[in-house]
């Protein structure tokens, strides 16, 4: 589990982190920590879901927490975002990108420990996600977030839903094996997101992105009579 701390000064990066290693330690768990000294620097390496947590301090030169915090929900409503300040005064404002908590310099240990169990309890509960590797990088995208995968030679390109596109070299058998019962194979190397479905017409896939995506031609009538019958059973289901 990835977690960044963004935080101008080194000394309560430090202080972070060593409560963060203490609460693994007593709770039998492991985070890798990422230090950046600024909203920019933290900005420049991010992507959505690269992290699970971020940390944040309020208060720093140039771009401040909440203006990163932002810049984070511009493409990633999932990450968890955690505030350190010195001040009452931006409650308002780390409410208003969905922060899961907001600590006083200095941070108490109880205070924080007790943020953390939510946190690994909300990730506990959290649906199954499609782990790959991208650019150097590991990520872990939530399945309802997937919109498409297709095959490239002897990689895989991902589309999610915040317009995000990567690419991994995995096998398409160990791609599906990874998925549930709401993606449809539309033809070999394809599948979809029945959820990001608008329409399957003239051997194509209309999805709510704006793309779309071939179809097998044998088997049009059946994908879309499967992709109908999904959309019955989430309205008997009362999923709108």
């Amino acid at each position: 589990m990835k977690i960044a701390i963004v935080d101008d000064q080194a000394s309560e990066r430090s202080r972070l982190k060593a409560l963060l290693q203490t609460y693994a330690q007593q709770r039998n768990t492991s985070f890798a920590c990422f230090e950046f000294g600024s909203g920019e620097a933290f900005l420049q390496d991010y992507a959505a879901y690269r992290y699970s947590a971020v940390f944040l301090d309020v208060y720093m030169d140039g771009m401040t927490g909440i203006e990163t915090a932002k810049k984070i929900r511009e493409s990633d409503k999932d990450t968890v975002l955690f505030f350190m300040t010195t001040s009452e005064s931006h409650y308002h404002d780390a409410f208003s990108v969905f922060a899961a908590a907001y600590f006083e310099k200095p941070c108490k240990q109880g205070e924080l420990f007790n943020a953390l169990d939510h946190f690994l309890l909300r990730s506990d509960r959290q649906e199954r996600a499609f782990s790959f590797s991208y650019s150097r990088n590991d990520y872990s995208i939530p399945l309802s977030d997937l919109v498409s995968l297709e095959t490239q030679g002897n990689y895989i390109a991902i589309t999610d839903r915040n317009g995000g596109d990567y690419r991994t070299r995995m096998t398409f058998t160990v791609a599906i094996d990874r998925l549930d019962e709401r993606f449809l194979t539309l033809m070999k190397g394809v599948v979809v997101n029945m959820d990001y479905i608008k329409a399957i017409e003239d051997n194509l896939c209309y999805l709510t992105n704006g793309t779309s995506l071939p179809v097998n031609k044998k088997r049009g009538k059946e994908l879309r009579e499967t992709w109908f019958n999904y959309k019955f059973a989430k309205i008997r289901e009362g999923v709108t």
